[in-house]
């Protein structure tokens, strides 16, 4: 059955929240506990446990991950245009605002009080304080809307993609992941096939240590991505997760599920399959239950309603 562009754009941005909000369930375990945890899966918001990184208040609420997602879809929807100054702005007010969930590296650079004169540089400058060797998930987590605004023009989606990455993740290991998952969407939703070769060739434009990863997404035994392993936070590792989950996963739920028992950093690596499949298979395949139980989920349709006018 072909699926209409509006239900692979609803599915991509829906798939994400809800990837997010699912896998905040299995956040930062490892597969042993997730195991015990959930014996049966994780299918409904009100089966996930309570736990050390996961309490009653922000059950069934998606993370930052959608969060930021958002700060760039706000600026989109009220800017008509990608402004890398008014998303850094919309980034900086959320910090701003407390959030209950926030990555180290995206903290430690909105923190610094020069970040709105020149925000690249304030992520090149944390990248260089670490050694060069930070390539946290907090870039890729987001990158799905940068793949939606001018979808037809991938030469537009890739710089926009890899600029609006570096707003926070410098490391060439984080454009890379973001450029590569932006592609993938960006060709389902212009009905474009592509082979892992593709998928290499755009990654190495950025960092061929990307290709190690996205030749691993390509064999079907998600435990050799080792999710739950040393590095769970790594970039490279929510990228195969998402690559994984586009070459293996039969439809939506069954590939959020496998990410998620995984453990690891779950609702990152859901949020980078979530929109993937959801692009894959549209909004109409993500089931009901999830999409009305969201908290705030009606408020998001509504602006992804709004977006998909706008393309």
């Amino acid at each position: 059955m072909k699926i209409d562009l509006n239900d692979r754009v609803k599915g991509t941005l829906m798939g994400l929240a809800v990837g997010d909000a699912l896998g905040y369930g299995t956040e930062f375990m490892p597969k042993t506990k997730v195991c015990f945890n959930y014996p049966d899966g994780l299918k409904r918001y009100s089966d996930i446990v309570e736990s050390e990184w996961c309490t009653k208040d922000h059950i069934g609420h998606w993370t930052d991950d959608t969060d930021m997602m958002l700060a760039i879809l706000d600026s989109l929807l009220d800017k008509k245009e990608i402004d890398l100054a008014d998303i850094a702005k919309n980034f900086k007010a959320w910090k701003e605002s407390s959030p209950w969930d926030m990555g180290m590296l995206t903290s430690d650079v909105l923190s610094n009080p020069k970040y709105l004169d020149n925000p690249v540089a304030c992520a090149k400058k944390e990248w260089e304080n670490s050694g060069r060797n930070s390539a946290g998930n907090g870039g890729i987590m987001r990158t799905s809307i940068t793949a939606i605004w001018q979808y037809k023009d991938w030469k537009q989606v890739k710089e926009n993609t890899a600029n609006i990455c570096r707003l926070t993740h410098y490391d060439p290991r984080c454009v890379s992941s973001c450029v590569v998952v932006a592609y993938i969407i960006h060709s389902i939703l212009n009905d474009k096939t592509f082979t892992k070769r593709d998928l290499i060739e755009v990654s190495k434009e950025f960092d061929e240590r990307t290709g190690k990863f996205i030749e691993i997404a390509y064999q079907p035994d998600i435990t050799r991505l080792s999710l739950d392993g040393p590095g769970m936070g790594y970039t490279l590792k929510a990228m195969a997760a998402g690559i994984w989950a586009f070459n293996y996963a039969k439809d939506y739920m069954s590939g959020i599920q496998t990410v998620l028992l995984e453990g690891g950093d779950a609702d990152t690596n859901c949020a980078v399959a979530g929109p993937i499949l959801g692009a894959k298979y549209g909004f109409s395949s993500i089931p009901k239950h999830l999409i009305t139980d969201l908290k705030e989920g009606k408020a998001l349709e509504h602006k992804i309603d709004r977006l998909i006018k706008m393309l």
